[in-house]
């Protein structure tokens, strides 16, 4: 908090004291600088408005959920999206959806007036940008309508901001969304195939997608990615591709990746690449003991260290590892690299009927990401069900006004794990999306909701 930051504020706060000025704010503060800036400590005021991207194709929730309490009042630049928009969200997309040209027949408005319509509703003031008094007029005239809860609820939902983790401090340019798209096929080949399925991902706002070599979707997952580069949808640096290896492979590994994984994803690169499973017998790797496979797995991870250090994986991390395969792991990489801080991320099945606290406990005191796979539980899932039909899930789904599912996703999020979904069909991934940042779950609602394996089904949270 005390940097060149904090003693400009100082200065400005100056200003107020002397009748200069009246208030003082900031502009493109996201969550991190606000925390930076109002630290115990600094005894500075908050912000009076925090000026940022927001329109229908971009709305950062958490950024705006955060500054509430504080009373700093957000306020929308490039309010329609398009070209004043720094984010690669183009607004204009979402004016043109469906749902923003029916609310806008049934008032008698343009698509704009309901899309700035749209901020107010939710508290967040605007700036337009326009020479023309037509124009001008327009953007006055949307205090003659409202939004009815539901409109604003179904605009929402349109493209939200996805927020994205950083890896811990040792990977400072490894941002990662938290929410993927897992492109196993007998998830997603149900409804579709899996580059179409990915593709309307992409549309929808998902920028984070998962494949791994074992489900041979790597090849409808490149046409997707190509698709949305080529397309506008994204840029390449705004998506982010996790890939797996299949098990402890040695320094075959390397020659997958470089001759059949990248090819096959029409990518020179990816952004996470992990070692799927701590031993070659994937069907049972609780099965696979520390011991058990621990020169392969060593040998393997000089492999994937090789394919960081040539620029063709981002970071690198593991799947489906236990405390006594990171246990073997870490002595060994911090021999090599004199830290374990090169393992990313350890992808693991997560969900409300089976989460490893101890598993957890270590991931974060080594700042290693725990990522979910199988967040729902679910058919995806080795141990367990996801609990979506017990009471004290469907209480606070009922509360505020959501899916069980995504008071389960939720849950994961507000642990500080990121999850796979694998969403079958637009509702289901509109769903994974934009609302899981619209509400927050209370620390006894999440106290309930990570004892639920141990408690009576029937229990409800008190709201």
């Amino acid at each position: 908090g005390r940097g060149v930051g904090w003693e400009t504020w100082r200065a400005m706060e100056a200003m107020t004291t002397t009748g200069l000025v009246r208030h003082i704010g900031v502009s493109n503060y996201h969550v991190r600088h606000l925390e930076h800036l109002l630290a115990p400590g600094n005894n500075v005021s908050a912000p009076f408005v925090n000026q940022v991207e927001w329109h229908l194709g971009w709305h950062d929730e958490e950024l705006f959920n955060y500054s509430k309490p504080f009373g700093i009042q957000v306020q929308a630049y490039s309010a329609l999206g398009g070209g004043g928009t720094s984010t690669g969200h183009n607004g204009g997309i979402a004016l043109d959806d469906p749902i923003v040209v029916s609310i806008a027949r049934k008032h008698g408005v343009s698509t704009a007036q309901v899309a700035l319509r749209w901020s107010l509703d939710r508290g967040v003031a605007i700036i337009t940008a326009t020479t023309k008094p037509s124009h001008m007029q327009s953007d006055l005239d949307i205090y003659k309508f409202s939004l009815s809860a539901e409109e604003v609820r179904s605009l929402d939902r349109l493209r939200a901001a996805v927020p994205s983790v950083q890896i811990f401090d040792d990977w400072p340019d490894v941002v990662m969304p938290v929410v993927a798209l897992g492109t196993r096929p007998r998830s997603l080949d149900a409804k579709g195939n899996v580059s179409t399925k990915v593709a309307r991902w992409f549309q929808l706002g998902g920028r984070h997608v998962d494949t791994a070599h074992s489900y041979g979707s790597e090849s409808e997952v490149g046409v997707a990615l190509s698709a949305a580069v080529a397309g506008g949808v994204a840029a390449r640096d705004e998506l982010f591709v996790t890939a797996q290896i299949p098990g402890p492979m040695g320094k075959v590994a390397a020659e997958l990746m470089e001759s059949s994984m990248l090819p096959a994803l029409n990518l020179t690169y990816v952004d996470l690449l992990l070692m799927q499973w701590p031993c070659l017998d994937s069907a049972s790797p609780e099965s696979c003991s520390g011991e058990d496979g621990a020169a392969d797995r060593a040998a393997t991870w000089l492999a994937l260290e090789d394919l960081r250090a040539s620029g063709k994986a981002r970071s690198i991390g593991v799947a489906g590892f236990g405390v006594a395969h990171l246990d073997h792991l870490l002595p060994f990489v911090t021999k090599v690299n004199g830290s374990t801080s090169l393992v990313a991320v350890n992808q693991v099945e997560w969900h409300l009927g089976w989460h490893d606290e101890e598993l957890l406990a270590y991931c974060q005191k080594h700042r290693i990401r725990l990522q979910a796979r199988s967040p729902l539980g679910g058919p995806g899932a080795s141990h367990g069900h996801g609990h979506l039909s017990s009471e004290a899930v469907q209480a606070a789904a009922r509360k505020y006004g959501v899916t069980p599912a995504q008071v389960a996703l939720r849950w994961s999020l507000q642990r500080g794990v990121p999850v796979v979904t694998s969403g079958t069909d637009q509702m289901h991934m509109v769903e994974d999306l934009s609302p899981l940042f619209v509400f927050s779950l209370s620390p006894s609602e999440l106290d309930i909701l990570s004892n639920l394996s141990t408690m009576l089904e029937g229990m409800t949270i008190a709201i």
